[in-house]
């Protein structure tokens, strides 16, 4: 639910959001999941980098790593050189809740609007299922 009064949805956004004959696409990204304890990309490279590289891979180089590799282009490169089983770091997206942003959106699929994410969680739908929202995934 958008804040009554206050903040960034007051005037022509919230018009924009609550307009009955107009559909809005939401393109999020894993900054929505941070307030529920889950990284950025760029937290999750670095989790990833160091899970192969552990201590061998200086800071600068951590930094141009992270800065120019997506996350999935790391994740390909491990899992083509170490195998799968490279990838169990990625437990960390498990135990987590939704947050506000998650039924924000829940909100806006129950209104008919459309959403986009590159997230790897899943708490986006967790918050669909809570709210009774169906939705389906891509």
């Amino acid at each position: 639910m958008l804040p009554q009064n206050g903040g960034i949805y007051d005037g022509s956004i919230r018009k924009l959001l609550n307009r009955s004959d107009r559909r809005t696409v939401f393109f999020v990204g894993a900054g929505i999941s941070i307030p529920s304890g889950l990284p950025n990309f760029k937290e999750l490279s670095r989790e990833a980098i160091t899970k192969i590289g552990g201590n061998l891979i200086s800071p600068e180089d951590y930094e141009i790593i992270c800065s120019t590799l997506r996350p999935e282009v790391i994740f390909k490169i491990m899992v083509d050189e170490f195998g799968e089983e490279s990838l169990s770091f990625l437990e960390m997206f498990e135990g987590h809740e939704p947050n506000s942003n998650h039924f924000f959106l829940a909100d806006k699929l129950k209104q008919g609007h459309c959403v986009i994410t590159t997230n790897g969680d899943h708490l986006i739908e967790d918050a669909c299922k809570a709210e009774k929202v169906p939705f389906s995934v891509m």
